[in-house]
């Protein structure tokens, strides 16, 4: 069973078994300040709000029994909802028999209260583990939550404020609220204190550094030990000339 833990506010109230499956190093994408997929109106087969935030990282809204085939075609490994309800018809088995673990964050609506910080960090530590991708992280539509948790990786890769905003209107529109745009203005990546590393935070990459495979480790030690034998055959030879 997977293990992952959030603060209280934030807590992840459900996981799910991943079946095994090969890893895949996802490459992501493009850090400028652009929208990477527009939105699209609810489509038969495909979430509504659905879009790309970086490759192997997806957004929308809450999937329906219809989008499932859609989904399993993207290889999911872990699906963030930040509401915390009654699943629609089969989505639980889909999940499990797709071997996709389940996070389950619950974020409030955010005309009622104010995002505390606790539960954009539980987000982020999910999202921001590239273990976990592909990753689908969604809400009910896919606007106002997701808007802004997709605000912040936004500012975490060094998007401007006006090009942020930009896109969390398209999505959110013709919805767009006041107190999310105020969220996104104010919000400092600086408080992802021990999350986000402020030296990488223009990079493309989110996860920590790997260490260097068996493979990686074999080949620095042959090259380590060619050098110290060309080294040695080349003092000998110096010695022999003199």
């Amino acid at each position: 069973m997977s293990s992952l833990t959030a603060p209280v506010d934030g807590e992840i109230i459900t996981t799910f078994q991943r079946v095994s499956r090969s890893d895949s190093e996802e490459v992501f994408g493009s850090v400028k300040g652009e929208v990477v997929e527009n939105p699209n109106p609810k489509m038969y087969g495909r979430p509504r709000n659905f879009g790309t935030i970086l490759p192997g990282i997806y957004r929308s809204g809450y999937p329906e029994s219809e989008d499932y085939e859609f989904l399993r075609d993207l290889s999911l490994r872990t699906i963030v909802t930040l509401v915390d309800k009654d699943y629609p018809e089969g989505y639980q088995t889909f999940m499990q028999s797709n071997g996709i673990n389940h996070v389950v964050i619950k974020m409030e609506g955010t005309k009622k209260v104010d995002i505390p910080q606790s539960v954009m960090n539980s987000i982020l530590e999910v999202v921001m583990d590239r273990q976990n991708h592909p990753l689908l992280l969604h809400c009910n539509q896919g606007r106002h939550r997701t808007g802004c948790a997709v605000a912040v990786i936004r500012k975490v890769l060094g998007w401007s404020v006006e090009s942020t905003l930009n896109e969390y209107t398209s999505f959110a529109h013709p919805k767009v609220r006041q107190v999310d745009v105020n969220y996104i203005r104010q919000f400092e990546v600086a408080t992802l204190v021990g999350i986000v590393d402020p030296k990488i935070t223009r990079t493309a990459s989110f996860s920590k550094p790997r260490p260097f495979s068996r493979s990686h480790k074999t080949f620095r030690f042959a090259v380590f030990t060619i050098f110290i034998f060309i080294l040695c055959t080349l003092t000998v030879f110096r010695y022999r000339i003199a």
